[in-house]
C-alpha cells in the first residue's frame, strides 16, 4: 500500500478488513486480531485509514465507498494479481454472489471499472505481462483503467498465506511481516493450528 501510494501520488490510502471473504467460509484469526495488525502497522502513518467491509467483492464495496468520499474522487483498489485475476472472473464464479443483481459478469465488470481503477501488483512470478496476458481475453476491462506496481520481487513473494505456513510449522516470520506484527501474532499465539 504504501508503494503504490508513493507510486501513483494517493492522497488517502483506506486499508479494508473484510467479514467476507470471496474464497474463504471463514478467517484464520479474529477480525478484531486483524484490525489490530492494521492500526500497529499504520499507526504513524496519517495518511492511512483502517476501515472493515461486510463485502466480500469490490463491486459491492464501491457504492459504500463512493458514499464515503466526495464525488471528485478517484478511488482505486490495490491489489495482488491473484485477487485481480477474481475480479476479472474468467469463468464467472462470483456474479450469483454479488450482493447487487447484475445481469452477468460483463454488467458487474463495466460497473466497476466505470467507477474506479485497479493497481495491479506483481504477485509470485506473475508482472506485468501476466496481467497484459489477462486483459488481452477481457475486452470489457477498460485498459486505461489498469495501472501497474513494479514491485521488487523479494516483496512480491511475500504473502499472508506464507506467514500462516511457517506459523504452523513452527518457523519464523521475521522479515515477512514488520515487527511490531510479529510481536502481535506471537503475544496472540495467532495461525498455531
Amino acid at each position: 500500500m504504501r508503494c503504490a501510494s508513493d507510486t501513483f501520488s494517493l492522497d488517502e490510502v483506506v486499508a479494508l478488513a473484510g467479514r467476507a471473504n470471496a474464497d474463504k467460509l471463514e478467517y484464520e484469526c479474529s477480525l478484531e486480531d486483524r484490525l489490530e495488525m492494521l492500526r500497529l502497522t499504520f499507526a504513524s502513518e496519517p495518511r492511512v485509514s483502517i476501515g472493515v467491509s461486510s463485502h466480500a467483492f469490490y463491486v459491492d464495496m464501491i457504492e459504500a465507498i463512493g458514499r464515503a468520499f466526495p464525488g471528485q474522487t478517484d478511488l482505486h483498489f490495490i491489489v495482488g494479481f491473484d485477487t485481480f485475476e477474481r475480479v476479472i472472473d474468467r469463468e464467472d464464479r462470483y456474479t450469483s454472489r454479488y450482493h447487487r443483481s447484475f445481469s452477468d459478469r460483463i454488467e458487474a465488470i463495466q460497473c466497476l471499472f466505470g467507477r474506479s481503477k485497479f493497481i495491479v501488483a506483481a504477485r509470485a512470478g506473475a508482472g506485468r505481462q501476466a496481467v497484459e496476458q489477462l486483459l488481452k481475453f477481457e475486452p470489457a476491462v477498460p485498459r486505461d483503467q489498469i495501472l501497474f506496481l513494479e514491485f521488487p520481487e523479494e516483496l512480491g513473494e511475500v504473502s499472508a498465506t506464507e506467514v500462516r505456513r511457517r506459523r504452523r510449522i513452527g518457523e519464523a516470520i521475521k522479515g515477512l511481516v514488520p515487527v511490531q506484527i510479529e510481536q502481535y501474532i506471537e503475544e496472540q499465539d495467532l495461525y498455531t493450528v
